[in-house]
């Protein structure tokens, strides 16, 4: 294995860090992300200082409050997706390095950190507000200086200057637990590789009081949870303004979806996490991480362990752990796989003595790094992801003077409406109902209800519970908002004139009578103006109408509209529903006439159907 070589290595590793970091700026969300988890809460507190969500993020937060501060372009969501794209690239740089100081070739290392860089879980994150990558290059830079340290024992024995390398490595693996602290989990296999690479560390008590000491300085930015308790949380968790909270806050977090598996059921995960390895690094990825393995056991046991060790060990953190987006949680533990893929490449590059490294790296790249790298480009591209944007921006022109706006309950979705209000300071005369809200203004004032129909964490002098909700406006997606009235009257609804032409475009489910779609050009963005009333024969049916602009589907809901007498039509049974909205149009849309039409979505033996009716056009101007 070739030793490292300073001045080049970090040439390559830059350059490998640049190249990542274009690959994410060409595919980076502009603004908020809609599925992007916990993102738009992170963004309001990397914004305002707040507090996130357990387990805090301490570092994270301060680095996010920096990096928004000092980037003098784009919004602060933009902003703070900028410095996942920016961290995430310097993580593929350091993976680079520790590579090299796992004393891989430089073409093995530099394939290892490329295949890293285009693996679709990490690309994934580094183009939105989320703690994943930039926790990669805490991570590797907490990795990289342990190894460093083992490199300067190994040279010359131990030696202030080398003891000092471990004090250093110490403070920062502390430091690295506020960007997220399942790191927490490396401790064991860090510990073993100290004794192994210095077994005469436990003699010399000052310099293991000094790792100590750095350490616990690291893990002292948690003070800051308390601290900030109740400050801007988003979430509906118990503040940490105790031992005991504070204990639930950080390591005792989500301690109910940790065991979410039986042991029985591990067998099952396990063939779930090693799908996961291939979808990201592909199958002969795999067999190169086994041969890789194999490798670093034969070659240097002491960072094989070190390296399998942080491997199964975080594996293990999460194997059993219930998650909607599990799959994020592994991305720490893919740069170890990555690392023993470089170490398997290694090993075909000293097997095929007689072949160039280069000509074995274009043949990796032809194989692997390109194909896997175009499919994440296609799957993580997000310059098109306006539809939070896009329809928050509609929501605050809609609403009229004197609203009061109930967010969707809390969490990552209700943080949209702080983030407009806080950092876009869009609409001041709107209230928005939140618990800190309660009492501002009486509940004769009209109520819009964003998101959900279900008033979580509302006071109930906000909401009546007798209140009708009906969709005046829809996004993209899940986005609704509701107007809210209280009282059992339904409101005013016009049906369209008797001396209109009539659809009557029977859809399965339900008949379309009538429909008309007005472009609506006085907002940015522009939005359509449906009105379609709809014959459904059968009362216990409740169909599901969708909308479709060009090949564009933008949303689906529940056929709950008002019901009206019959018109005088032909044979006509069942019951009337008028369903009318506005519907935003995504900002990313082509300028030009879009071809809009209506659907109705059926569930048979051959899956999901839908029969569509065009109804009219979209103008874009």
């Amino acid at each position: 294995m070739q030793r490292p070589s300073v001045p080049r290595d970090a040439l390559v590793a830059i350059a490998l860090a640049a190249t990542a970091l274009g690959l994410y700026v060409a595919t980076l969300a502009p603004g908020l992300a809609y599925e992007a988890g916990d993102a738009n809460e992170l963004t309001v507190v990397v914004s305002n200082l707040g507090l996130a969500h357990p387990s805090g993020y301490p570092l994270y937060t301060w680095l996010g409050f920096l990096f928004t501060r000092l980037v003098p372009f784009g919004s602060i969501a933009h902003r703070a997706n900028l410095m996942s794209a920016v961290l995430g690239a310097a993580g593929v740089g350091m993976t680079y390095l520790v590579g090299r100081r796992l004393r891989l070739h430089a073409v093995p290392a530099a394939f290892a950190a490329a295949l890293f860089a285009v693996s679709t879980a990490f690309w994934s994150q580094a183009v939105i507000t989320e703690v994943y990558a930039p926790n990669v290059f805490a991570v590797t830079a907490t990795l990289w200086l342990a190894l460093r340290w083992a490199d300067g024992v190994e040279q010359a024995g131990g030696s202030p200057h080398s003891d000092r390398r471990f004090v250093v490595f110490a403070l920062t693996y502390g430091l690295s637990l506020g960007m997220h602290l399942s790191s927490l989990s490396f401790a064991p296999a860090y510990a073993l590789f100290a004794l192994l690479v210095d077994p005469r560390l436990v003699r010399r008590p000052r310099t293991v009081a000094l790792a100590v000491g750095a350490f616990l300085l690291g893990t002292a930015q948690f003070v800051w949870l308390p601290l900030r308790a109740g400050a801007h949380d988003l979430f509906p968790n118990a503040p940490p303004d105790g031992w005991a909270r504070f204990y639930e806050y950080t390591l005792g977090a989500f301690a109910n979806q940790r065991a979410a598996f039986a042991l029985d059921g591990v067998p099952a995960r396990v063939v779930a996490y090693l799908r996961l390895i291939v979808e990201n690094f592909t199958a002969p990825g795999l067999a190169l991480a086994v041969a890789g393995m194999c490798r670093v056991l034969w070659s240097d046991p002491k960072r094989f362990w070190l390296l399998y060790g942080m491997w199964v060990l975080h594996v293990a953190a999460f194997i059993r752990t219930f998650f909607v987006d599990a799959d994020v949680f592994f991305v720490a533990s893919h740069v170890l796989v990555a690392l023993f893929v470089g170490a398997g490449v290694d090993g075909v590059r000293v097997a095929l003595t007689r072949t160039p490294p280069r000509v074995v790296a274009a043949l990796a790249a032809f194989l692997v790094l390109v194909p896997l790298g175009r499919a994440s480009f296609l799957a993580n591209d997000r310059t098109r992801d306006t539809v939070t944007e896009d329809f928050y921006d509609a929501v605050f022109d809609a609403l009229p003077a004197r609203s009061v706006l109930v967010p969707p309950g809390r969490g990552s979705f209700a943080s949209v409406v702080t983030y407009w209000r806080q950092t876009r300071g869009r609409r001041p005369d709107v209230v928005v109902a939140t618990d800190r809200d309660v009492g501002v203004v009486g509940s004769e004032q009209p109520i819009f209800l964003a998101k959900t129909m279900t008033p979580v964490g509302v006071s109930g002098r906000f909401v009546p519970r007798d209140g009708l909700y009906t969709p005046v406006l829809r996004g993209q997606r899940l986005h609704v908002l509701y107007r809210l009235e209280g009282g059992d009257a339904p409101p005013a609804v016009t049906l369209l004139p008797a001396t209109r032409a009539r659809v009557e475009r029977d859809l399965g489910a339900a008949t379309l009578i009538d429909v008309d779609v007005t472009t609506v050009r006085s907002f940015r963005p522009a939005r359509l103006h449906v009105h379609a009333e709809w014959l459904v024969r059968d009362a216990a049916v409740i169909p599901v109408v969708t909308t479709r602009v060009d090949a564009l589907t933008l949303e689906a809901h529940r056929l709950r509209g008002i019901v009206v007498p019959l018109p005088a039509l032909r044979g006509a049974t069942g019951r009337v529903v008028v369903d009318e909205f506005d519907l935003v149009l995504p900002s990313a849309m082509a300028a030009g006439s879009h071809a809009v039409a209506l659907g109705v979505v059926e569930l048979a033996r051959t899956g999901v159907t839908t029969r569509w009716a065009p109804v009219g056009v979209a103008v874009i101007e």
